[in-house]
């Protein structure tokens, strides 16, 4: 059997860009129907508007340019994200499987 040499895993950019840009529309959408009621409604409109319209603004454009895969090859899994590099040796990897630290998830277990 014939395998590849190296195998990238990337994360659907795109669709996490269309699902962040709408879902930031809504609640700025919201917002601004909050401040058409008046009272109370034009605060929280308000909070809504700069928190999910500035957000959005600046989390955006970081998502579509963020350098973030898994990379298997016959020597290694190489993790590649915006905090730095990952290289583990598949020497160095006892067993495959879900492993939990704190509240994170992790896909592989190291020695």
């Amino acid at each position: 059997m014939n395998l590849p040499q190296r195998f990238e895993v990337k994360p659907k950019t795109v669709r996490n860009i269309v699902l962040l840009t709408i879902g930031c529309g809504i609640f700025v959408l919201g917002g601004f129907f909050l401040m058409a009621q008046g009272g109370r409604g034009i605060f929280v409109g308000l909070l809504a508007i700069l928190f999910f319209g500035g957000g959005g603004l600046f989390t955006i454009p970081k998502l579509a340019r963020r350098p973030v895969s898994m990379i298997l090859t016959s020597d290694s899994l190489q993790q590649i994200s915006p905090y730095g590099d990952a290289v583990l040796l598949w020497q160095d990897i006892e067993s495959i499987g879900i492993s939990k630290v704190f509240s994170n998830k992790y896909g592989w277990t190291a020695a």
